[in-house]
C-alpha cells in the first residue's frame, strides 16, 4: 500500500494563514492535521482597556467579517451592564450585519470557491495574467462566459452591501456605528430610500445570480454533497433578535444521527489546548480562560485552540444554522455548505426591505451612551457568516480583566483536543480521495467549503 504525508502551506484564497498536513494512503486521506500558523494576540490587548473600546477592537480581528464582532462584543458588555437597546438600535444593527453576511457569502463563492471548479476563471476574470489550474476540465453544463459576467455583477452587489454598512455604520469595513448601548446612525428621509434601494438590488442579485450559479456548480459535481462531511454534530448561537425576541437563526445543537434540536448552555463550552500552542492545564471554560502562547510546547501543532460542547466537536456555520432550523439538507457534505449559504442569504435578502421599512425617520438608536459597570461579567453569542462566534467579558474597577474570543473557524478549523478527536475540518478531510497527490484539488474543494478565517481563530 502507497503511503505519503503531504502538506499544503500556505492554503490560498482564505482569509489568514492555514497549514493542512495529510497522510494519504492509496490516495485516500487517513488522516488530517489542521494547523493555525500566526498568533495575533487580541484577548490580552484588550486587559485592562474601557470595555466600551472592544468593539471597535475586536473589529481588527478580520477585515471580512468585523460587524459580528463588533455585535458580539457590544452584547457582551449589555449582558454585563444588563442593558436592553431600542428597537431602532435592534434594526440598524441586523441591517448592518445582514448587509455584511450577504457580502461575505458572495465573496466566498465567487471569488475563493469558484475557481475550483471552473478551470480558466482565474485569467478570463478581471484578475492580473497568471497561470490557470492544470489538471481539470470544465465539466459539462459549465458556462465560464457567464460566470465571469456574474462574478464582475457580484462584486457591484458587495459593493451595494458595503453601502448598507457605510450609510448606517458610518464606514465599511471596521464600522463604527455599532455601539454599546444601540447604534450611532441617524436616519433620514434620504437614507431609507436609498437603502430601500440597495436592498431592492441585492434582493434580485441573490435570487436570481447567486442562486442559480451555485446550482449550476451542484449539478456538475454532485459527488460533493456528500464528500466532505464532518461527523454529524451541528451548533449555532442563533442570531437576527426580532422585535418579539425571538430569533431568526435558531440556536440550538443537534448531534449525530439526531435530529432533534437541543437547548444550548454555554456552560458546556471548553476550550482544550492539548494540541495548541499555548499554555492552558486542562480544557477551560472561557469565561475562565486565558491566552498564554508558548510556541514550543510539546505536540502542540496549531495556534488554534480545540472548542468542544461537552467534549464532542460540533461543525458550525451555513450547514449548521440550516440543521439547527429545521430547514437543513439529508446531504452534509462540501456542497451542502454551499445550498445553506444561498438559502440564508435568500432569508436575509427578504428581511432587509422589512427591516429598512421599520427603520423611523429621526429617531435615536442610542439615547444613552452607558457608563461601564465597577464590575460584572458578560457573554455575547452571535452568528457570524461562518459560524457562532462568542465573546466573553470580565470587568473589575470598569476596566476588562479578562477578554475571550471564539470564532467559528476556531471551531471548524481546532487541532485535536485532549481525547485527540479531530477538529470538524481534519474529520471532514477523512476518506476524501486524492486523484493526484501532486495537485490535491478535492481536499481543497473540502477545505474552501467551510470558508476559513484564521485571521479570527487565532484571534
Amino acid at each position: 500500500m502507497a503511503s505519503k504525508t503531504i502538506t499544503l502551506d500556505p492554503v490560498s484564497r482564505i482569509e489568514g494563514h492555514l497549514r493542512i498536513d495529510l497522510d494519504i494512503q492509496d490516495n485516500v486521506v487517513k488522516a488530517a492535521r489542521s494547523s493555525g500558523t500566526s498568533f495575533r494576540g487580541f484577548e490580552p490587548i484588550l486587559v485592562k482597556r474601557d470595555p466600551r473600546d472592544a468593539p471597535h477592537i475586536t473589529q481588527r480581528i478580520c477585515g471580512v467579517c468585523p460587524v459580528p464582532h463588533a455585535r458580539a462584543s457590544t452584547a457582551a458588555f449589555e449582558s454585563a451592564a444588563r442593558l436592553v437597546v431600542n428597537d431602532q438600535a435592534r434594526l440598524i444593527r441586523n441591517l448592518i450585519e445582514a448587509a455584511n453576511f450577504i457580502d461575505s457569502h458572495l465573496l466566498h463563492f465567487y471569488v475563493l470557491s469558484l475557481p475550483d471548479y471552473v478551470a480558466g476563471l482565474p485569467t478570463a476574470g478581471p484578475w492580473p495574467t497568471g497561470q490557470a489550474p492544470k489538471v481539470w476540465e470544465n465539466r459539462k453544463g459549465v458556462d465560464v462566459a457567464a460566470l465571469v459576467q456574474h462574478l464582475v455583477g457580484a462584486l457591484a452587489i458587495r459593493r451595494d452591501c458595503n453601502s448598507i454598512g457605510a450609510l448606517l455604520g458610518g464606514k465599511s469595513p471596521h464600522q463604527v456605528g455599532i455601539v454599546t448601548g444601540g447604534a450611532t446612525s441617524s436616519v433620514t428621509a434620504d437614507v431609507k430610500s436609498t437603502l430601500a434601494s440597495l436592498v431592492t438590488k441585492i434582493a434580485a442579485f441573490v435570487n436570481d445570480t447567486y442562486r442559480g450559479d451555485v446550482e449550476t456548480i451542484v449539478y456538475a459535481f454532485p459527488e460533493y454533497l456528500d464528500i466532505g462531511a464532518s461527523g454529524g454534530n451541528f451548533l449555532s448561537f442563533g442570531g437576527y433578535p426580532e422585535q418579539n425576541g425571538s430569533l431568526l437563526f435558531a440556536r440550538g445543537l443537534v448531534r449525530a444521527g439526531n435530529t432533534k434540536v437541543e437547548a444550548f448552555d454555554p456552560s458546556q463550552i471548553t476550550e482544550s489546548v492539548a494540541h495548541s500552542k499555548y499554555d492552558a492545564g486542562s480544557a477551560q471554560n472561557p469565561a475562565s480562560g486565558v491566552t498564554v502562547p508558548n510556541r514550543t510546547r510539546p505536540d502542540s501543532y496549531s495556534w488554534c485552540k480545540s472548542p468542544r460542547v461537552s467534549g464532542a466537536a460540533f461543525e458550525v456555520g451555513p450547514l449548521a444554522r440550516s440543521v439547527v432550523g429545521g430547514v437543513g439538507f439529508s446531504e452534509r457534505g462540501v456542497h451542502a455548505r454551499y445550498l445553506a449559504r444561498v438559502a440564508e442569504a435568500k432569508r436575509l435578502a427578504a428581511r432587509l426591505s422589512e427591516w429598512v421599512s421599520g427603520l423611523q425617520v429621526g429617531v435615536s438608536a442610542c439615547p444613552v451612551f452607558p457608563k461601564p459597570p465597577a464590575s460584572g461579567q458578560g457573554i455575547g453569542l452571535v452568528e457570524a457568516p461562518r459560524g457562532s462566534l462568542g465573546h466573553w467579558l470580565a470587568i473589575e474597577d470598569s476596566v476588562i480583566s479578562r477578554y475571550q474570543v471564539i470564532s467559528p473557524t476556531t471551531w471548524n478549523g481546532s487541532p485535536r483536543d485532549d481525547a485527540n478527536q479531530p477538529g470538524p475540518l481534519e474529520k471532514a478531510l477523512e476518506g476524501t480521495h486524492v486523484a493526484d497527490p501532486e495537485d490535491p484539488i478535492e481536499v481543497v474543494r473540502v477545505i474552501h467549503s467551510f470558508d476559513p478565517c484564521l485571521q479570527c481563530a487565532v484571534h
